[in-house]
C-alpha cells in the first residue's frame, strides 16, 4: 500500500468514527440525556443566545467523545495536553452546573453578574456562569502555585544542611523544647521528619546530640516526630549505641533498658523511645536519698558532664538536702561551685548557686567562691557570684 493510500484509508476510518459519534449524540439527546457541563459550555460559545446553543452543544459533545476515543487508541504528547485541557474545563462547568442545581450560587459573583448584565434577570445566569468558571480557573491556579512553592520548599530543605545545623546546634547549646518547637513551627509534619533524621555539617544527627547531652525530653521529641534511632553518624554510631554508652551507665539503667525492650516485645525500633519514657517516669520518683557523694559530683563537674544530666543526679533531692550536698567538699578539699568557676562552666555555677551554694564556703586552700572570681579574667563571673552572694 502507498502513501497516497494510507492518508486515504485513514481518512476513511476518521470519517467512519466521526460517523458513529454523532450518531451516539443523536441517540443520547432522543433519550433526553445531555452533559450538563458541557451544555453550560455550549451557552457561553454561543454568547448566551439559546437558538445557537444546541448546535454548540452538538459540536462540544463530539469532540468529547473523539477525546475518549482518542484516549483509548494512544496519541502524542500535544494531543494529550489539548484533551486535558478540554477535560479540566468541563469538570469546571460540570461544578458550576452543580452548584446552580442545588441553588448554591456564590453570592458576591452573582451580584457582580448582574451589574454585567446592565440589571437584566433574564441574563444574570449567563454572566454569572462565565465569572464562575473563571474563579474556579483562578483558584486552580493558586492552588498549583502553592503546591509548586511548597514542592520547591521540600527540595530545599532535602538539599540543604543549614536546618539540620541549626536545629543539631540548638540542641548543643541546651534551647529548651518549646523554644525548638517554636523555631521550627512553619514546617510540615513531613518537613520535620527530614529534618530530624538530617546530618549537620559535621555529618551528626539531632538524635544522637541530644542524647550525648543527657536531654531525654528533647529525644522523646524527636522521636515523635519520626527521627529512626537506627540511622548512623559521621562514627558509624546509632542512636541506640549512643544511648548505651552515655546513658546506660548504672545497673539501675540497665534494668531499664531490659524493662525497655520486654515492654515493646523485643522491636528494638521502638526499644529507645521506650526506655526514654520509663528514664523519666523513674526520675520523677526517685526516692529521696541523703546518701550524697560528694567525690563523684564533683569529679562529674571537673569531666564537663552536661548540666541536665547533674540535674538528673539530684533529682528527688528536698531543698535542704540539695543545699547541704551541693555544699560538701570532695575527697581533696574541693567543693562544687568552686570546681564550675575554675572550669568556666558558668551554666553549671549558676544552677549551683540559684540552689542555695554558700559563696563564703572555703575550699581546701581556703578560698571562697568570691575570691575565686575575683581570679577570673572575665567580670561577668564576679557579677554573678556577687549577685547571688547578695541574696543569702
Amino acid at each position: 500500500m502507498g502513501i497516497l493510500d494510507k492518508f486515504k484509508s485513514k481518512a476513511v476510518a476518521a470519517r467512519q468514527l466521526e460517523e458513529r459519534l454523532y450518531t451516539k449524540v443523536e441517540q443520547e439527546m432522543a433519550t433526553g440525556r445531555r452533559n450538563e457541563a458541557l451544555w453550560l459550555m455550549a451557552l457561553e460559545q454561543a454568547e448566551y443566545d439559546t437558538e445557537k446553543q444546541l448546535a454548540s452543544y452538538i459540536t462540544l459533545r463530539v469532540q468529547a467523545l473523539q477525546d475518549v476515543a482518542c484516549r483509548e487508541g494512544g496519541f502524542d504528547n500535544f494531543k494529550t495536553k489539548a484533551v486535558a485541557t478540554r477535560k479540566s474545563e468541563e469538570k469546571l462547568y460540570e461544578r458550576v452546573a452543580e452548584e446552580m442545581n442545588g441553588g448554591h450560587q456564590n453570592r458576591g459573583l452573582w451580584l457582580k453578574a448582574l451589574e454585567q448584565a446592565g440589571g437584566n434577570t433574564d441574563k444574570q445566569p449567563f454572566k454569572y456562569i462565565r465569572l464562575r468558571v473563571q474563579a474556579l480557573r483562578d483558584e486552580e491556579h493558586t492552588l498549583g502555585q502553592l503546591e509548586r512553592e511548597i514542592s520547591k520548599k521540600t527540595l530545599t530543605l532535602s538539599s540543604d544542611t543549614s536546618d539540620a545545623d541549626t536545629l543539631t546546634d540548638s540542641i548543643r547549646d541546651d534551647v529548651s523544647v518549646v523554644e525548638l518547637k517554636n523555631l521550627f513551627s512553619g514546617y510540615s509534619e513531613r518537613q520535620l521528619k527530614m529534618l530530624v533524621n538530617k546530618k549537620d555539617a559535621s555529618e551528626d544527627l539531632p538524635l544522637h546530640a541530644a542524647l550525648k547531652k543527657y536531654r531525654i525530653n528533647v529525644a522523646q521529641w524527636l522521636l515523635s516526630l519520626g527521627a529512626d534511632p537506627e540511622l548512623k553518624n559521621y562514627w558509624g554510631k546509632t542512636a541506640r549505641e549512643i544511648a548505651v554508652r552515655e546513658m546506660v551507665d548504672g545497673s539501675q539503667d540497665m534494668v531499664l533498658w531490659l524493662k525497655a525492650l520486654d515492654q515493646v516485645h523485643g522491636n528494638t525500633n521502638e526499644q529507645l523511645a521506650r526506655y526514654l519514657m520509663l528514664r523519666s517516669q523513674s526520675a520523677q520518683k526517685m526516692p529521696i536519698n541523703c546518701d550524697f557523694n560528694a567525690d563523684s559530683f564533683v569529679a562529674k563537674i571537673k569531666d564537663e558532664v552536661p548540666l541536665e544530666k547533674l540535674r538528673i543526679l539530684l533529682k528527688g533531692y528536698s531543698l535542704r538536702e540539695l543545699k547541704n550536698a551541693i555544699d560538701k567538699p570532695d575527697a581533696s578539699g574541693e567543693l562544687p561551685l568552686h570546681l564550675a568557676l575554675k572550669k568556666d562552666r558558668m551554666d553549671v555555677a549558676e544552677w549551683l548557686l540559684a540552689l542555695g551554694a554558700n559563696t563564703d564556703a572555703r575550699n581546701y586552700w581556703g578560698k571562697t567562691a568570691k575570691e575565686i572570681a575575683r581570679l577570673k579574667d572575665s567580670g561577668e563571673t564576679l557579677k554573678l557570684v556577687l549577685r547571688y552572694a547578695s541574696l543569702s
